[in-house]
Order: C-alpha cells, then structure tokens, then sequence
C-alpha cells in the first residue's frame, strides 16, 4: 500500500544513515525493489536508510510504499523484524553489527531477565530462568562466539566512542584491550634478572658487555624501510654474543635475500628453520603466494658449536597471537626456540621487544633477559604482561 511520508511513524535512526549516494542512485534507476516496512500503527520496523533516500530525492510530499507487518505491540517482535532485514539487505560493517545484536539481546533480557550466572539450560526451555546469549544466538541464526564478540565490540564502543574509527571488529577489539591495559598501573622493570628498557636498540646495545650474551630471539619488523636494522643487529650481535652464542630471528620472505646478507657480514649461517602457521593462509599479493610458514634464521658467532638441545626445524604455530602486539606470534615456537639455544640463567636479548613474549618466556623459564622497543605501548603492554605473570605465580 501507498502513504505519504508524513503519515509514517518513528522515523529517526539509530545511529548514522551512513553513505546512502549509492542506494539513491540505484532507486533513480530501477525504482523502489524492497518497500521499507511499517507495524499497523505505521511505525517504521525496516527501511529507514531507503526512508531517507526516498525524503532526499522526492521530498516530504511523496506517496511511499511499504509493506504492512502487524506486531500487536509486541517490541521484540518489531526489533527482530528490523535486525533482521538489516542484517539481509543492507551490507553492515562489524560495528553496525554488533550493535544491532548487543540492542537486541538486552531488550530480550529487559524483557524475560537475566538467566543467573552458572546456570546453564537447554535452547528449548521456556521457563522463566532468564534469558541467555545462546538463545540470543538461536534467535539470530548465527554462533553463540559471534554473540559474545559482537556485544564485547559493542561495549568497547560505548567505552570509547572514537574506537569507531576502526572498520574491523578486530582492530576495535585489539585497540580496547590496549587502553584497559595502560589505565592499570605498571612498574618500571630496570633491575633484577629480567630488564624492559624504553629505546633504540641501537643505543641500548652499545651498552651491552663484550661476550655476555649466549642468545638474541628476537622478531624483527619486516618491511623494506627496516633492514638497515638487521645489518645494525647483526654488527651488536658478533661483539655481545659470547663465542658460539646464537642469533635466532623469525623473517619475512620478500627481502629474505637481503637479510641474510645483513647477517652473513657479521655472523655464521648455522641452520635454516621455519614455522608452519596453522589456519588460512596469508595472502601476499606482491607475489600471488598463499603464506603458511615463516622462516627462522640461526647464525651463530663462531667457533660453530653444537646447541644444547635438539631442534625440529619446521615448528608450528597454533595461531599468531595479536593479544599484546598487533606483530605478535604464538609462545609455543619461542618456548621451543629459547629452550633449545640458551640454558637457564643465561642472558637472552630481544632487541625488538613487541609484545614481550622473549621476557615473558624468559620469565617462566629461568633466563635473563634484556628486551628492547622504542614505542611506548610496547613497553607498557609488557611490563604488565610480565607483573601479571609474577602476581599469577
């Protein structure tokens, strides 16, 4: 049926129409495919991003159509009637998502409660127990994690709206549990057996003791603009390593060349190993390559010596673990790596700290370490990482 504008109901959005230049576009075009949807008291249910293309293009005088849903009054009805076109017809960015889902299982828990913590049921009970995200999931046709997710990107935005910036739910994840760990209070860690300095390793290194260091673990960045970094690492590495100390590096494959030749000018090659990442493959579009390894470079500052352990050279990594450093990798292959080239008590250096997984490792293990990054967040995320870790023991 036909109305005009006027006569419809509940009109303003929720949040930003958002850019509708192409959806007035395609109605000039084709027409109006999908009319917006109206309860009986033509309140709008769906549709308000064509509602505000239709008023921008013929204005408030228009006739619409639309379609008629009855919903009794029933809210949770008209929620699920709106949330669900949405999610059909309209493609959401994860925030809008989250928000929507987030909306829609807290008017369920106004309006049937809070299923008590601890207490678990079957999707089929009707009781009067409380509603719980499962069910929210069930409603919704999609997993109870993507439930959870969704309403912890929606919380993390009402806690700092400027996250919106951020198109994935991911980065908005990451950048939230960020600024939770820097509002904890940290303490300095300069002293003792496991030391975090704020600075250029190239500075910090120079400080380093001739001989003293059995092993560098470390994560260097990547891309082009940093191999001048290796070739620096690699000269501090044959002055600081004690003979036969070990230089253990995970690398990118697109300047892999390049590197080796910053490492080969100071350092013995002793043995090429890699890690197999578990999961999709990473696309390098530089090369059309679908990346399921990384490599790790093992030079040693001679006489070439035996490690103390026996290595498996392909290693796998359960998943890249971005908790603590947008670059971070998974414990289980540095755990693996740490054991093999260094014995407790020794002085281990990471001279590209990150996330602090060397002297976290180091920590638990038993080893010295002296970790190294010149950004801030690093530096702050693990002197918390490490004093969580001593107040967990």
């Amino acid at each position: 049926m036909k109305m005009p504008f006027t006569s419809i109901k509940n009109t303003e959005p929720r949040r930003e129409h958002g850019d509708i230049a192409g959806l007035k576009n395609s109605i000039r075009e084709v027409g109006l495919i999908h009319p917006p949807t109206v309860d009986e008291n033509l309140n709008l249910l769906a549709g308000r991003r064509r509602y505000q293309a239709l008023m921008e293009l013929y204005g408030p005088g228009y006739e619409l159509e639309v379609t008629v849903l009855p919903v009794n009054g029933d809210r949770l009805k008209a929620f699920r009637v709106a949330l669900l076109e949405n999610l059909a017809r309209k493609p959401l960015t994860d925030l809008e998502v989250a928000i929507a889902i987030k909306e829609y299982d807290e008017l369920k828990r106004k309006l049937e409660g809070e299923q008590p913590r601890g207490k678990h049921r079957s999707l089929s009970q009707c009781d009067n127990d409380g509603w719980s995200q499962a069910q929210t999931a069930q409603d919704l046709g999609i997993s109870r994690p993507a439930v959870v997710k969704a309403i912890k990107i929606a919380t993390a935005i009402e806690e700092y709206p400027d996250l919106a910036k951020y198109r994935k739910g991911s980065g908005i994840l990451r950048e939230h549990t960020k600024r939770e760990r820097q509002k904890q209070s940290v303490e300095p860690m300069t002293e003792g057996s496991i030391q975090i300095i704020l600075g250029d390793m190239r500075d910090e290194l120079a400080k380093v003791a001739d001989n003293s260091v059995s092993l560098i673990l470390t994560d260097p960045p990547y891309p082009a603009e940093y191999l001048p970094l290796w070739a620096d690492m690699a000269r501090f590495a044959s002055r600081i390593l004690k003979p036969s100390g070990f230089l253990v590096a995970y690398s990118g494959q697109l300047y892999l060349d390049k590197v080796i030749l910053c490492l080969r000018e100071h350092l013995t090659y002793y043995w090429l190993a890699g890690v197999k990442l578990i999961g999709a493959p990473s696309h390098r579009f530089e090369r059309n390559v679908q990346n399921i390894f990384k490599p790790i470079l093992i030079y040693q500052k001679p006489p070439i010596t035996k490690q103390v352990e026996w290595l498996v050279d392909l290693l796998e990594s359960p998943a890249a673990d971005k908790r603590y450093h947008d670059w971070g990798q998974s414990e289980a292959p540095y755990a693996i790596l740490l054991q093999a080239f260094s014995l407790p008590g020794e002085l281990v250096v990471e001279p590209f700290c990150g996330g602090g997984v060397v002297p976290y490792l180091c920590q638990k293990l038993g080893r010295r370490c002296l970790a190294i990054d010149n950004d801030q967040d690093a530096y702050q995320t693990t002197l918390l990482r490490l004093q969580n870790d001593k107040a967990s023991i």
